[in-house]
């Protein structure tokens, strides 16, 4: 875990974390914004990241099921409590 200079914790996976396949379902529990967090990514890395999140984005839009997770990726924290 790392706190940034705003104060915000930011947590860290051995793997990268690719929640876009639950879009559709955070947009649903009233989510409106969401981040691409690119620390510590490489330009073409963010911005590959970023594409794939508005594409997902995009779809869930749509009323289309965005793409599956990326393959080596997880879920981070999203579906357990952090203590």
């Amino acid at each position: 875990m790392r706190t940034g200079l705003n104060g915000r914790s930011h947590l860290y996976d051995s793997v990268p974390i690719d929640a876009t396949p639950q879009i559709p379902a955070l947009l649903a529990a009233g989510i409106t914004r969401f981040l691409v967090d690119g620390t510590i990514l490489d330009a073409d890395g963010l911005a590959r990241r970023v594409t794939r999140a508005k594409r997902a984005l995009d779809a869930a839009l749509a009323g289309r099921t965005p793409g599956k997770r990326m393959p080596g990726s997880g879920s981070g924290c999203l579906f357990q409590g952090v203590e």
